[in-house]
């Protein structure tokens, strides 16, 4: 049972690690880079994830490469995380990666989470997890096997600055159906570039009237044919460069 409070960098390039196991993290309240650059890493298995008060999980797996098996388990207990950046930060071997009931503090950043998970086809978030984020960066950036993502009324982005290159290369997504109101959003650049294999794209309650930039925000979607984007306002845009550049099936666009 591990009992100590702060486990920051424990396991730090310790690159000849390649099996984990924790039964109990209820006293533990930083976890942050605890794995960072255990490249020969491949399994961990948290019997009982929890803990009394909130843990940073920053860089907790970050260029774990070789990681193909993630286990958490809490009996759905509600884990309070007060920073998760880059958690999962070039895990581009695992495939599935199925979260805890992760709840989060208010304007967390969440840039690059699941950065470079490439081969992850499915990341599934607990129905009763909430995350409030002030950055959404990069947070799905080149997840190219992700096949579905359900994050409604999960990602509450009501205070969201930055969603630029959200889900950068998502080329396997085909369906996404957002509930983002998006009330303080300025940067918007590049957040659907190369999802190129996304027919289906609802984009519901999207305001975008604080936003500046959407310069390739929805570049190269080129299996796109019809969007509605009537909740668009663009009065405070200065930069849509190539906002729809090789959108090559679209035949309907409302606005």
């Amino acid at each position: 049972q591990i009992n100590n409070i702060n486990l920051s960098y424990m396991f730090y390039k310790c690159e000849n690690l390649n099996y984990a196991y924790f039964s109990n993290t209820m006293a533990v309240n930083d976890m942050r880079e605890m794995f960072y650059n255990c490249n020969s890493l491949y399994s961990i298995n948290f019997t009982n994830f929890q803990s009394d008060g909130s843990i940073n999980t920053s860089y907790l797996f970050y260029n774990c490469k070789n990681l193909i098996s993630i286990r958490f388990n809490n009996e759905g207990t509600s884990i309070y995380i007060s920073d998760i950046e880059s958690m999962f930060y070039n895990c581009s071997s695992i495939q599935e990666i199925n979260l805890p009931a992760f709840n989060t503090i208010y304007n967390i950043n969440m840039t690059r989470v699941f950065y470079n998970c490439n081969s992850a086809s499915c990341i599934t978030f607990r129905d009763y997890s909430k995350f409030y984020p002030n950055d959404l960066h990069a947070t799905f950036y080149n997840c190219k096997s992700l096949s579905s993502l359900d994050i409604n009324n999960k990602f509450i982005t009501d205070k969201t600055i930055d969603i630029s290159y959200l889900f950068y290369n998502c080329s396997n997504l085909t369906y996404l159906r957002l509930y983002f109101s998006n009330s303080l959003t300025k940067n918007m650049r590049g957040t659907f570039q190369n999802c190129n294999h996304l027919t289906n794209l609802y984009l519901l309650n999207f305001h975008t009237k604080k936003a500046e930039i959407m310069w390739d925000m929805f570049k190269g979607c080129s299996s796109i044919q019809s969007l509605n984007l009537n909740s668009f306002d663009t009065s405070m845009v200065t930069d849509m460069e190539s906002m729809f550049e090789d959108f090559s099936s679209l035949s309907s666009l409302s606005l």
